[in-house]
């Protein structure tokens, strides 16, 4: 299935490529394959009609591993293979194109990214993708920004196992489980690995050396988000219990990770609730209250001194979004990946209702279909924060 428009050629601007970092397997020499989505700015100056091809995401749903993930049931192989569904996702800019066919004349030739720029990594919530994000990942690219999604153990793709049976021998096989800090790790290593010297992984890296570092993270990525990195990344959480500590004490993650920090909650998110997050941030965070109303068209009204304030936000800053239009939980996502779940997902709504089973409010995202108005919020801010705290200001 096809969701978005092919529609439309212009100049490229951005590259997009879907890769590849194996992760070794601890106390083994085995690793697994783990798909990385990755977007960047075009570092090179393209001829005249060398548009390249326009970029298209492969995504895929697997009704397995959300069933396996919702109510620890496995379905098997051929359950997978008979309900699972891929789609093809078009980005929101005709800009983006297919760095991995590298263009004109350069079929086999992938695109590289800059050497020298800023970097950010996208971590996907429970039941994600590397694709959940693509609408930040294309505005960050389009700043300057490498961007990079790995697949985690926990998205509903179900790219590869994440548990991993070890045969070490003995009467008993013991069973192993590759995690979010592993898979981020690797890719830490692989960013700035070079074709010349390849690393524990084998991998030749992309070989970049990082102007800064940034960590984006959504639902559960809030998580990944402040355990990434240190003192010196820039960290954006997004509907999820970003700060840990006391409240009340104004102090965050015991030797000061994440001196620059960005929260946004919502009171319509039925999953991380707005007063969960608001109680976990201190107080020497810089607190906004954005309302999201509709005037007579549906459109979102924002006032202009919010906008104006978007260009300047402190390096401690929570924004919580209030009103009839404030997102839901999935309302952050990217419209192409929501609304390729609720594709496959939504007949089976009334059944997981009735058993009480959680669906990441899927189906407040079915009444209203709001990704466009809270992107319209949203990406702005990240993408202003971004440039404003890991990018010194450089547009």
């Amino acid at each position: 299935m096809r969701i978005g428009s092919e529609d439309g050629v212009v100049s490229a601007t951005t590259v997009f490529r879907d890769l590849k970092i194996d992760v070794p397997i601890p106390s083994t020499t085995l690793s697994v394959s783990v798909p990385v989505a990755a977007w960047y700015p075009l570092d090179e100056v393209r001829k005249d009609g060398e548009q390249g091809q326009r970029a298209t995401y492969h995504h895929r749903i697997s009704v397995r591993k959300i069933a396996s993930l919702l109510i620890g049931l496995d379905l098997g192989f051929l359950a997978d293979k008979l309900l699972s569904k891929n789609y093809d996702i078009f980005p929101l800019s005709k800009g983006v194109i297919d760095g991995d066919r590298g263009g004109v004349g350069e079929a086999d030739v992938p695109i590289q990214p800059p050497r020298k720029c800023p970097v950010v990594i996208l971590a996907h919530g429970y039941l994600g993708s590397r694709f959940d994000l693509y609408h930040i990942a294309e505005a960050l690219a389009s700043q300057g920004f490498v961007c990079l999604c790995p697949e985690y153990p926990e998205s509903l793709a179900a790219s590869y196992e994440s548990k991993i049976k070890i045969d070490d021998g003995s009467d008993t096989a013991r069973t192993t489980v590759i995690d979010r800090s592993q898979i981020t790790s690797r890719l830490i290593q692989y960013v700035t690995s070079c074709e010349s010297s390849k690393d524990v992984g084998g991998d030749i890296g992309l070989c970049i050396s990082p102007l800064s570092w940034s960590i984006v993270g959504h639902s559960l990525g809030c998580g990944t988000a402040m355990r990434t990195g240190d003192a010196s990344w820039t960290r954006v959480c997004i509907a999820g219990g970003a700060v840990n500590g006391n409240s009340n004490s104004g102090n965050r993650n015991r030797g000061g990770k994440g001196d620059a920090t960005l929260v946004i909650s919502s009171t319509n998110d039925g999953v991380v609730q707005s007063n969960f997050v608001d109680e976990r941030i201190p107080s020497d965070f810089e607190r906004s209250i954005l309302r999201m109303d509709s005037n007579e068209n549906g459109e979102t009204k924002e006032p202009l001194d919010s906008i104006l304030k978007a260009k300047n936000l402190g390096r401690k800053t929570s924004i919580l979004l209030t009103g009839p239009n404030a997102p839901s939980h999935v309302s952050y996502r990217s419209g192409g990946t929501v609304d390729a779940m609720v594709d496959l997902l939504s007949p089976l709504l009334p059944f997981a209702k009735f058993l009480s089973i959680r669906v990441v409010d899927i189906d407040k995202y079915v009444q209203t279909r709001a990704w466009i108005r809270s992107a319209d919020i949203v990406v702005p801010r990240i993408t202003s924060f971004l440039v404003q705290h890991a990018a010194g200001g450089r547009r």
